[in-house]
């Protein structure tokens, strides 16, 4: 069942992440897009607590199993999300875009920089929206590799 919830999750954030990467604010079509956040978190605590009925031999933590083209895809999503939100950060991030009083402003910590039109707002939000969607893919790929692709051997086999 986690793996499946894994895999929807996987997919409805890769979905996302390529409108955002086209230019759409997610968030103004399905502004519950952040249960995608919460889904992705949640997802974790079966995997930490199958690894504690079944406590690895070593520090691989039970991802062992995994076949190697697995943790391929693992390292690739995470390298790109990490390059990903660095491109971002470092190019122009000045502030949040956020709506105070029907205005379309960029907040910086609690503190409006300057005003911005309708287009700009949803640009940013859709950079946003990137950033977070490339992390997704990370948080529901883990899980999905954990509970659909171990292999085991028949000593290893769990109950």
């Amino acid at each position: 069942m986690f793996a499946w919830l894994a895999f929807l999750g996987f997919t409805l954030a890769a979905l996302v992440h390529v409108a955002s990467l086209m230019g759409v604010d997610v968030q103004a079509i399905v502004p519950s897009v952040w249960l995608l956040h919460l889904g992705a978190i949640l997802l974790l605590f079966p995997v930490v607590l199958a690894m504690r009925d079944r406590p690895p031999k070593s520090g691989e933590a039970g991802f062992r199993e995994l076949p190697i083209w697995a943790w391929g895809v693992s390292a690739a999503l995470m390298f790109y999300t990490v390059v990903s939100f660095l491109a971002v950060i470092s190019s122009r991030y000045e502030g949040d875009p956020r709506i105070e009083a029907g205005t379309y402003v960029l907040d910086y910590k609690g503190r409006t920089l300057r005003e911005i039109g309708e287009a700009e707002f949803h640009a940013r939000r859709s950079v946003q929206m990137r950033v977070a969607s490339g992390m997704w893919l990370v948080f529901y790929f883990v899980p999905f590799a954990f509970f659909a692709l171990r292999r085991f051997d028949d000593a290893q086999t769990p109950s």
